[in-house]
């Protein structure tokens, strides 16, 4: 028999797996594999007195996957340097609605602090 699959293909959780006497061989592809995804926080989007803190975000996400009501998300401090031995944890929220951005200004400023990720001090 042929595979040419991951061995175990993990993503998008909020604590990595635990194997335990296992044996994965013969995979042609990864044997293990954990993925996270990693959205980018443009800006919040209402920013009056009573939305305190925000609760409508411009995010950016190159990941093709839409978000969905219901999704949780979690916010961190993003630190400087390669790898940080913590990123603290801010705050939690679920996902009401999604719609995708179509304003040219804010699609560029997105792209922007995602490029500006990927440059030192912080190199995410």
């Amino acid at each position: 028999m042929a595979l040419n699959a991951d061995g175990f293909h993990s993503t998008s959780v909020g604590t990595g797996p635990t194997l335990l006497d296992s044996e994965i061989s013969f995979t042609g592809d990864d044997h293990l594999n954990i993925l996270a995804r990693m959205l980018v926080v443009c800006k919040p989007l209402n920013t009056t007195a009573s939305a305190t803190p925000a609760t409508s975000l411009a995010v950016l996400d190159v990941s093709g996957v839409a978000l969905e009501p219901g999704d949780a998300l979690s916010f961190y401090k993003l630190l400087p340097g390669k790898h940080p031995p913590r990123n603290p944890m801010l705050g939690a929220g679920i996902v009401r609605t999604s719609a995708p951005v179509t304003d040219p200004a804010l699609i560029k400023q997105c792209h922007a602090a995602s490029d500006a990720m990927g440059k030192p001090p912080f190199n995410a």
